[in-house]
């Protein structure tokens, strides 16, 4: 099981700081957002070339954007790992993920609440991950909604892929997400909102370990 931490709820004033304090998740997460597919404006290219020279962990860029391959090469040239592009924006979500393996990055392709697994199921053999959102994108702090655990079971039973879940995830719900078949945990507010944040993210592999045996 891994954890990532995304930084959208960290205060952008000392960003650096924010990276530093949540060196003991496996991953970071950058949640890119364009004020169209979802409400809010985020950041772009230049935050997570900033974080990327912040830190050796791994980046996984979170587009939460229309015309998601507009945008996809600018990030896999700076070297992130992984990219997941939301289906709800994605007419063809092969050719999004082909695209993203020749600029040499995972794909990933994300999941709305609502969203049902057969909508990508058909090209889920060309996916690295598959992210399932358990908020409605755009904003950090919200409840997570359990009834994607159902969904995050499916893919499980259906597929061989990396399950991620995204969105109010926290102590109280990873040994759930860890049960349901999930693979990386997605927190934001949790860790970042807490005054010792590897207390927290250790607490959370507790949590998902002791479940998972």
């Amino acid at each position: 099981m891994e954890i990532a931490v995304s930084v959208l709820s960290a205060d952008f004033s000392v960003l650096g700081e924010a990276v530093d304090r949540v060196a003991a998740a496996d991953r970071i997460h950058l949640d890119v957002m364009d004020g169209h597919f979802v409400p809010a404006i985020s950041f772009g290219s230049p935050v997570v070339e900033a974080v990327d020279d912040r830190t050796d962990q791994p980046l996984d860029v979170h587009l939460m954007v229309d015309r998601p391959l507009a945008h996809a090469d600018r990030f896999a040239e700076r070297g992130v790992e992984t990219v997941t592009v939301h289906a709800e924006a994605c007419p063809d979500v092969r050719r999004v993920a082909t695209r993203l393996g020749e600029a040499g990055v995972d794909a990933g392709v994300a999941l709305n609440p609502e969203t049902p697994f057969s909508v990508i199921e058909h090209a889920v053999d060309a996916l690295d991950r598959v992210l399932v959102m358990a908020v409605t994108p755009g904003a950090g702090g919200q409840p997570f909604q359990r009834a994607v655990l159902e969904k995050v079971r499916r893919i499980d039973e259906a597929c061989d892929v990396e399950i991620g879940v995204d969105g109010g995830v926290g102590p109280a719900n990873v040994a759930d997400c860890a049960e349901a078949g999930a693979d990386l945990l997605v927190s934001g507010t949790a860790v970042l909102g807490s005054e010792d944040c590897a207390s927290v993210i250790r607490t959370m592999r507790r949590r998902t370990e002791r479940r998972i045996q």
